[in-house]
């Protein structure tokens, strides 16, 4: 008890002090979509969407100065399954863009190497949508093998019967 008033107090006094930032989310009336207000009070303010395997998808009002690091760890990072042995994980992150011509894709990067790159995170602009995309890449293995083998001696079996009931 004395623990979690001591971690409220901290909390009231650091929003006073305005060290924290606001995140509040509404889930829209029409069902799974939520819409995420995140900026501290008096900063100029963007609207952006993030779809995909992520934990939080939704619309997200975020500060101009938000960059795609930043709205990745908002809306919870990538969602992947557990790690299968013989599978490889794969993460594709696009921003895309309203243009005149209608939208497209003005950046396009994998997960991993957007993580680790000496580059600075794209900066969002109003109305862009990022797409988090994960694919499972299955390597072959022994169990694919016996199920090949399988199928071709069932295949086998079938036709050698077959051909003895048409003599």
């Amino acid at each position: 008890m004395k623990v979690r008033c001591l971690f409220v107090g901290m909390l009231l006094i650091a929003s006073v002090l305005g060290a924290t930032k606001v995140l509040h989310a509404q889930t829209y009336p029409s069902g799974g979509a939520a819409y995420y207000y995140f900026a501290r009070p008096g900063d100029l303010t963007m609207l952006v969407s993030i779809w995909g395997t992520v934990r939080f998808p939704g619309q997200y009002e975020v500060a101009q100065t938000t960059d795609l690091g930043q709205l990745l760890s908002l809306a919870g990072g990538p969602v992947l399954v557990s790690e299968q042995s013989g599978s490889e994980h794969r993460v594709t992150v696009r921003i895309s863009r309203q243009f005149d011509e209608g939208r497209r894709v003005v950046y396009e990067a994998l997960y991993d190497s957007l993580v680790v790159s000496p580059e600075p995170f794209p900066r969002l602009q109003e109305g862009d949508v990022v797409t988090v995309e994960a694919t499972i890449h299955h390597r072959f293995n022994w169990r694919d093998a016996i199920t090949i083998v399988g199928v071709l001696a069932t295949l086998a079996l079938a036709i050698e019967r077959l051909t003895v009931v048409a003599r």
